[in-house]
């Protein structure tokens, strides 16, 4: 309950900055300059951690529930 202010206020903040990206295209030309094949380099190495994540947690889920 204490951090709901700081919540609010960050997805204010951005709600109050979009229009300014979308009137302004000008200004913030150099903030979007589309996919590139650089921005999936890390795709692999995070996969590579990601499904054994998933997968414990699937495979452990049944005994968390069974705790209920």
């Amino acid at each position: 309950m204490e951090q709901q202010w700081l919540f609010q206020f960050l997805c204010g903040s951005q709600f109050l900055c979009w229009p300014c990206v979308c009137f302004m295209p000008k200004r913030f030309k150099q903030t979007w300059e589309g996919f590139s094949w650089e921005s999936f380099h890390y795709v692999l190495i995070t996969l590579k951690l990601a499904l054994p994540s998933a997968a414990m947690v699937w495979s452990l889920k049944p005994m968390i529930l069974s705790t209920y």
